[in-house]
């Protein structure tokens, strides 16, 4: 994450999450209930999804994920919240 200020105008901050499930029970039952809970915190934030999940590819090096996040917030600051 990082954000860079440049005058006044702040740059935006990323959120990446690389998952891999390693107990599907659990995964399940966070999926049941994440709808509820974690898109309305990301909101509270100023969060806004730009991906989650779908097909990826790794094009260079070994950091295979079963599933990829990308939120974006308007600062460093916002994102650390």
């Amino acid at each position: 994450m990082g954000s860079v200020q440049i005058g006044r105008a702040t740059m935006a901050a990323y959120v990446i999450a690389i998952i891999n499930v390693t107990d599907p029970d659990v995964y399940q039952r966070n999926k049941e209930l994440g709808p509820e809970l974690v898109p309305p915190t990301i909101a509270k934030y100023g969060g806004r999804y730009l991906a989650r999940g779908g097909r990826s590819e790794v094009l260079e090096g070994d950091t295979a994920a079963e599933r990829l996040v990308l939120v974006e917030f308007e600062s460093y600051e916002k994102a650390k919240e």
